[in-house]
């Protein structure tokens, strides 16, 4: 019995370093979790800006139009077509867009993009489109809804468009 004593107690005695190496074990996995958080922090996407909410822009002022007019004449359009032949329409756009002294300016800073949103648009559709009778009404409520986008400070009141066929 002597014999089988001896080995159990040989077991049971603590090896050398056990403590030290649980320390450092532990040392470890905190240094890796704070590595972690702040490398995650570093890649992680800042928050997303709260928009301001649109502030309610009177019609008017002291009885008077707090808006203006504002023109794009002579937008060529070349709407998609069945056929080999192309169509060419010629379309000019009327806007009352409040408020007055701030619109114009709008305007004029994002010429280019107002354009291009426009002309996107109207390229997308048939040639077919143009003929409908109920193609105005549609053109207008879709290009107010996609330029009040791209508009910060002003709001569109009212969309007037003409347009002619140059070519068929």
């Amino acid at each position: 019995m002597a014999k089988s004593e001896e080995p159990q107690n040989e077991k049971s005695a603590p090896k050398k370093g056990g403590k030290n190496g649980m320390i450092i074990v532990a040392v470890a996995a905190i240094v890796a979790g704070v590595m972690g958080f702040f490398t995650a922090k570093m890649f992680q996407a800042p928050p997303p800006e709260a928009k301001p909410e649109k502030v309610v822009i009177p019609d008017s002022l002291e009885g008077l139009p707090n808006y203006e007019e504002i023109r794009i004449d002579q937008l060529t359009v070349n709407p998609l077509t069945q056929s080999k032949r192309t169509a060419v329409y010629m379309i000019s756009l009327g806007f009352q867009v409040k408020p007055k002294g701030i619109a114009k300016t709008e305007f004029k800073e994002k010429d280019m993009v107002i354009r291009d949103e426009i002309i996107s648009y109207l390229s997308s559709k048939k040639a077919e489109f143009y003929a409908d009778p109920k193609f105005r009404e549609v053109v207008k409520t879709e290009i107010k809804r996609r330029l009040s986008k791209r508009l910060e400070q002003s709001e569109i009141m009212q969309v007037y468009i003409t347009y002619s066929l140059l070519s068929m």
